[in-house]
């Protein structure tokens, strides 16, 4: 198995159904949406991006996590509301691409908790290609 690592900047959380339309085609994605999604808040430094190959190497685990001192009520409310959405994860990566991880068919699935006026974020799924760059429309 091999794990991919990226230090990431600038998430966003996109629901997949503001998506219109999504196209993949190698290393790219196109996406057309509602807008290019809810800014996740994150603390600069914290959010963190794997993708695992699976031993049979057709598939790829996701998961994606951050931490965010945010913990107002609306922004506890909103995470709630994206905890029960199917959800795409839009980022620029350490060289500065713009990528998309997750899709509408192999969604990501959001998960919080609340600790010491911490809130802790993770979103994960399978895909069965490395995260595309992403041209957002």
């Amino acid at each position: 198995m091999t794990t991919l690592f990226s230090k990431c900047h600038g998430g966003r959380l996109l629901p997949v159904d503001w998506v219109y339309a999504y196209s993949h085609l190698g290393a790219r994605a196109l996406v057309s949406a509602a807008n290019s999604g809810m800014p996740c808040r994150e603390t600069p430094g914290s959010l963190r991006c794997s993708q695992t190959a699976e031993s049979q190497g057709d598939s790829y685990s996701v998961e994606i996590s951050y931490t965010s001192t945010d913990t107002g009520e609306a922004h506890l409310r909103m995470l709630r509301h994206l905890s029960r959405c199917r959800m795409l994860f839009i980022y620029h990566d350490a060289h500065d691409i713009r990528r998309v991880s997750g899709s509408p068919s192999f969604p990501l699935r959001l998960s919080y908790s609340v600790a010491d006026g911490v809130v802790s974020v993770k979103l994960s799924g399978r895909a069965p290609w490395p995260d595309p760059a992403l041209d957002l429309r």
